[in-house]
């Protein structure tokens, strides 16, 4: 189910992916929130819903949403959206650009993106994890997150 986390009219936020909002999704949504945003959340386990209205977001976030999870038509008008000045972001994960196995390669989304996606698996694991922690030079955003269990990265896409 989408999930609406509502702010009193701020600007609108369609953030999609990184497995759910009480794991790894819950840094991203918090700064999105303590910033003012409204928030639209859809888990990685769900698909892109016909419904959701894409058109009226100020900014569409897909990190580590798989890209099975949503239709070439949904792309086209992600696509679309960005084209008529809508803004995308798409961030790291194993599911984002290139991926294990090309998942946005080739698609309407990777037209709109101000990368070229590779060719070949271009994820770089760390097993240990790398520990991120807020610099000095830090906003309050960060502040306000619990550092107690700070997040570990377990890589990145090259």
């Amino acid at each position: 189910m989408l999930r609406r986390y509502e702010r009193n009219g701020g600007k609108r936020i369609l953030f999609c992916g990184d497995d759910d909002i009480d794991q790894a999704a819950i840094y991203l949504a918090s700064v999105i929130h303590a910033e003012g945003y409204d928030l639209q959340y859809l888990p990685s386990e769900l698909p892109f819903l016909p419904e959701i209205d894409v058109e009226h977001q100020d900014l569409v976030i897909f990190s580590d949403y798989p890209r099975s999870r949503i239709s070439e038509s949904q792309m086209h008008r992600i696509r679309n959206y960005v084209l008529d000045g809508g803004n995308f972001l798409m961030i790291g994960g194993w599911e984002s650009f290139h991926g294990l196995n090309g998942e946005y390669n080739d698609t309407p989304v990777a037209d709109v993106l101000p990368v070229i996606l590779g060719e070949k698996d271009d994820r770089v694991n760390y097993g240990g994890g790398i520990l991120v922690l807020p610099g000095r030079d830090r906003g309050p955003v960060p502040d306000d997150l619990d550092w107690e269990y700070p997040p570990l990265i377990g890589g990145y896409v090259e």
